[in-house]
């Protein structure tokens, strides 16, 4: 529809006209930092020098998908590697739909879409295996996000990753 002779309409053509004049904005010059190259796949070789690079070192994240409470996919920074990562230490405490639903919603709630820090303590399974997904604790601005899902009974303690846990057991334990 034509819009001419609308105060706000008018407005915005001629900030975009200034713009496209001016080239400035969307219509200036590309600067080498507006593309982003993002890694999508993340192969055996990949999680090694992840490992290598990151391993036990807090490394600033972007989540992006919340698989379930213990589960999410995030950008690892600056690179902007995709990643799957299991919380360290802990599982689902129920296969009931209804809590499961829940822990899912109390976790991409205070994560989705957040910068977080997460310390990257191992993998699942064996390191050839494609489908191994990095272990870590995320921290959340108030803290580490695994100890919240805790104390409101979304998961429990995971014995097998559980050892793998490099600070703070014993708050995860009490």
């Amino acid at each position: 529809k034509e819009r001419a002779g609308d105060a706000d309409y008018d407005r915005l053509v001629a900030a975009s006209q200034n713009g496209q004049d001016s080239k400035i904005g969307l219509f200036g010059p590309p600067k080498p930092d507006d593309v982003r190259d993002i890694k999508w796949e993340c192969n055996e070789n990949d999680r090694r020098v992840i490992m290598e690079e990151y391993r036990n070192t807090p490394v600033r994240a972007v989540v992006e998908y919340v698989r379930d409470s213990c589960t999410v996919r995030a950008f690892l920074l600056p690179k902007f590697t995709n990643v799957m990562i299991c919380l360290t230490g802990i599982r689902p405490s129920s296969r009931d739909d209804a809590i499961a639903a829940e822990g899912k919603y109390f976790t991409e709630s205070r994560l989705l879409q957040r910068e977080v820090s997460v310390v990257v303590e191992g993998w699942t399974g064996k390191a050839g295996n494609a489908t191994a997904n990095l272990m870590g604790t995320v921290q959340h601005p108030r803290g580490n996000i695994s100890e919240f899902l805790l104390k409101e009974g979304f998961v429990r303690i995971n014995d097998y990753s559980f050892k793998s846990i490099k600070s703070n057991k014993e708050m995860l334990r009490a």
